[in-house]
């Protein structure tokens, strides 16, 4: 009997040193669960973070975009009024380049009206 009692508490030691051996191991398993599922939620936090910002470049570059699309609308829009006032322009250009002619040609006449004051000038005879 006395051999079987100390089989029995050995056994139980054995057990007993088994047990505690797998409530460390159950509670290291758990700490190491902890901790990674909390730098995995930190890690997810912080790419969170990344996309929001990646997000807010992207709303900044599009109103950008958006902006050199207006400011391309209105320059085109400037550059259709400066030629309208290029055309404009160069029709009184030519305008007064045919006014100065018909002067020109009025100053011949005049002048050769005083140097022939009795000949009747006809628009043929002058050379323009």
């Amino acid at each position: 009997h006395k051999d079987m009692s100390e089989k029995n508490d050995k056994l139980l030691g054995e057990v007993g040193e088994v047990k505690t051996k797998l409530m460390q191991v159950t509670d290291e398993l758990f700490s190491e669960r902890r901790k990674s599922s909390h730098e995995v939620w930190l890690a997810t936090k912080r790419q969170k973070k990344e996309l929001e910002e990646k997000d807010i470049k992207i709303i900044k570059l599009q109103n950008a975009n958006g902006l050199k699309d207006m400011t391309i609308a209105n320059l085109t829009a400037d550059m259709e009024r400066i030629d309208t006032r290029l055309s404009h322009f160069t029709e009184l250009q030519q305008s007064e380049f045919k006014l100065r002619m018909e002067l020109d040609s009025l100053k011949n006449k005049e002048i050769y009206a005083s140097v022939f004051p009795d000949k009747i000038i006809q628009s043929s005879q002058i050379q323009e």
